[in-house]
């Protein structure tokens, strides 16, 4: 096809686009034969120039993630890999809505470089008013702000006592807006069932909306207590936290309280409570949220 061919030479972005594309299919499929971390590596780097080649990519990077751990069948096998679908209704002040998350979890234990860390990968999608922290005018909006949810997290856990977290999201709006929240945790366990430690997050949008929360800078250091346990078929966690927003006089409280039950059959079911209160130059503001949630994980 000479037309076609025609356009090889031209560093259009579309060009671009499908040659790094075709390369990362390359490289993935020939991971799965041979375990190579260069390529890996190289993988990771072009998906990100794809990303920034064509920003609708975005959306497609779980697809691929999820491909590359479900075609060989061998691998999806692997009890170190977890995958799981969430369907969610929240409810929040007067509103309520339906959503869902889906994550995939590999834990690296069995490679040498990477034996203490955990990686998670995640999709979620529902109402704006519950993935931003909101007005009273977005309240009135009834559902028309649709927000998805794009995250990767990284857990560190080096001995028994101290552990790391690492987490980054990206908030897709449909009204074109986008924010980028970014959080650093370290932990300690006094116990097997109380944990406390400290916490730094950053929040960044895009384009600063007077209908939702959409700081263009905004970073919070607080420290945090959990207390937790988790018997045969029943969990239960519990934590507070406390934080000053930086460069300013701002405090927040945040409390997040689960209890779950696991059916033994690969489904379990959460009920989930949310109330964070934040002290801000212009008053004082108040969020809380509950949400029932049924999980299938394999």
């Amino acid at each position: 096809y000479p037309n076609i061919i025609a356009f090889t030479h031209l560093l259009w972005s579309e060009v671009l686009f499908i040659f790094m594309l075709l390369l990362v299919f390359l490289l993935l499929t020939d991971i799965q034969k041979i375990v190579n971390y260069k390529k890996a590596i190289l993988a990771g780097v072009l998906l990100g120039l794809l990303a920034l080649t064509k920003s609708s990519f975005l959306y497609f990077i779980f697809a691929i993630l999820g491909w590359f751990v479900f075609v060989n069948a061998d691998y999806r096998l692997n009890q170190l890999t977890r995958t799981s679908i969430e369907a969610r209704y929240l409810f929040f002040e007067s509103r309520q809505t339906s959503g869902f998350y889906a994550e995939i979890i590999h834990d690296f234990k069995e490679t040498a470089e990477l034996k203490d860390v955990k990686a998670r990968a995640y999709f979620s999608s529902q109402d704006a008013v519950f993935a931003l922290a909101s007005t009273k005018e977005l309240m009135a909006w009834s559902g028309e702000l649709k927000a998805d949810i794009l995250g990767l997290q990284s857990d560190y856990t080096p001995d028994e006592r101290y552990f790391g977290q690492g987490t980054v999201n990206m908030i897709f709006v449909s009204d074109g807006n986008t924010r980028t929240d970014s959080r650093l945790e370290a932990g300690y366990k006094l116990s097997e069932f109380l944990h406390v430690g400290g916490q730094y997050e950053s929040v960044g949008a895009e384009k600063e909306v007077d209908a939702y929360w959409s700081p263009s800078s905004y970073q919070i250091i607080g420290v945090w207590a959990s207390l937790q346990n988790r018997f045969p078929r029943w969990s239960y966690s519990l934590r507070g936290l406390m934080g000053r927003v930086s460069a300013t006089e701002n405090t927040l409280r945040n409390v997040t309280a689960q209890i779950g039950y696991n059916s033994g059959k690969n489904i379990s079911f959460n009920l989930a409570y949310g109330s964070l209160r934040s002290s801000r130059a212009d008053g004082e503001y108040k969020y809380k949220a509950l949400t029932v949630s049924a999980t299938w994980s394999k």
